[in-house]
Formats: structure tokens, C-alpha cells, sequence
């Protein structure tokens, strides 16, 4: 109901629904999704069960799928939430929708490439993903990741380079007298997996691993400030007003 706002939600019918769908009403917002190919949009069967998309077509395809299982494929077969599951989210293809989501792939992943070999080919190559935010047996929220490579090679390179990205992350961050010891444990709590094309990252305790990564951001911040040079006092010109003149 903001004026204000670059969006404006607008009741649609999509196969045979009532749903709702996000139009931008600024030129910049304009612009932005349709670089992004987006035209989001949200419908809810029955009162229970919220679907979300980035295109009418997407939600069509969702409303159909969960209404009468048509079009239901491998992932949606073996994704079911396990016990203590409190986030399940499984994605198709995630390679080929970054992609779509990218107005010049080729130029965006270019830094990605500069870094590792083949990289941007890695990211484009990626399939299946599911992600799982769950309580343990510890009642500690954790994290699990599963992505579907390309190939055996691009699942090693990935599982490589993310373990290296943790051990020199929490050496560097461990020298620092100022990280709290505990975030250092949590990062170094990571576990990285998988065998063939397989890629596995998980976390037994993420939430407290985000809690020290934000405390750690505030004292940084609180630090800097502190440490900033006051402004050099303002030569005087003409008159000083705050003294009688001879």
C-alpha cells in the first residue's frame, strides 16, 4: 500500500488460481528484473501451502505439480523433509538458473575464472542442490548442503577449494586478538564431503557461527570509528567572533 515503494502487488489468475504478482513500478526496477529475467509471483493452494516463483510460467508449472503431482520429477520423488527439519529447499539445475538469472554470463563469472581454473564452467555445470536448516539431538540448529557437479573433477576442485577456504579463513582470523576464540571453533567445525560428483558441506551449530561473525562485524565496526583521526581544526579567516578585536 506504499506509494513509495519500487513494487506493487497486483491479483492475477494463473491456472485457474488466484495468485498475486509483484510488478515494479520504477524504471530502475524495471530495468533490474528484466535483466534478471524475473517477473515474481505467489499463490497458496488450500490455505496451507504457500508456492513462490520467478515467472508466471514457473508458478504454473508449481500449482500443477502440487496439485496433481503432474510433472513431478526425480528431485521432487526424493526430496521429503527428515525428522527435526525446519528449512528444506530443493533446486533444479542450479547451473543452468544462475545462468538465467546472468544478463552476459560470460562477463559476470570472469572474476570466478581469474581464481580457478575452469570455474566459471564449474558454476554453469552445477545440478541438482538441496539445503536443510534442522535441529539436532543436540537442539542446535544445523546445515547441511548437497550439490550436484558436473563432473567427478568439478566436485573434487569444489571440495578442495572449499576446505582451503576454511583453513585459511580460520588461521588468519584465529592471529586476530580480537575475533572471539569460539567463532574460530565454529568455522573450523565446517565438514566437507562427498564422493563422484557429489559435493557435501555441513554444520552442527550455524546459528552460533552467525551470531559470532555479527558480533565480530560490530566491534570491527566499533573499532574503526574509534580509531578514526578527528577532522584538522579550520584555519580562521577574517574576524574571530568569540574574541573582542583591537
Amino acid at each position: 500500500e506504499d506509494k513509495t515503494n519500487d513494487a506493487a502487488i497486483t491479483e492475477v489468475q494463473i491456472a485457474g488460481e488466484k495468485a498475486w504478482q509483484i510488478v515494479p513500478t520504477t524504471e530502475e526496477a524495471k530495468k533490474q528484473t528484466a535483466q534478471m529475467n524475473l517477473d515474481p509471483c505467489f499463490t497458496s493452494l488450500d490455505g496451507q501451502l504457500v508456492l513462490l516463483a520467478s515467472t508466471k510460467a514457473a508458478l504454473e508449472k508449481q500449482i500443477q505439480l502440487y496439485r496433481g503431482g503432474t510433472g513431478e520429477g526425480s528431485l521432487m520423488r526424493n526430496f521429503r523433509p527428515a525428522n527435526g527439519d525446519l528449512i528444506c529447499l530443493g533446486m533444479k539445475d542450479l547451473g543452468a538458473l544462475m545462468k538465467k538469472c546472468m544478463s552476459n554470463p560470460e562477463e559476470q563469472l570472469i572474476p570466478i575464472k581469474a581464481s580457478i581454473p575452469n570455474g566459471d564452467k564449474m558454476i554453469l555445470g552445477l545440478g541438482d542442490a538441496t539445503l536443510r536448516l534442522s535441529e539436532n539431538a543436540a537442539g542446535k540448529i544445523s546445515f547441511s548442503l548437497r550439490l550436484a557437479a558436473a563432473t567427478a573433477e568439478d566436485a573434487e576442485a569444489l571440495r578442495t577449494m572449499v576446505k582451503m577456504l576454511v583453513m585459511v579463513g580460520s588461521a588468519q582470523l584465529g592471529q586476530n586478538p580480537d575475533v572471539p576464540k569460539q567463532f574460530v571453533e565454529s568455522i573450523q567445525r565446517w565438514k566437507i564431503g562427498g564422493t563422484g560428483t557429489v559435493f557435501d558441506a555441513s554444520h552442527d551449530d550455524v546459528l552460533s557461527m552467525a551470531a559470532g561473525a555479527i558480533t565480530f562485524a560490530v566491534q570491527n565496526k566499533a573499532t574503526s570509528k574509534s580509531k578514526r583521526k578527528p577532522a584538522a581544526p579550520r584555519k580562521a579567516t577574517g574576524l574571530d567572533m568569540d574574541s573582542p578585536s583591537k
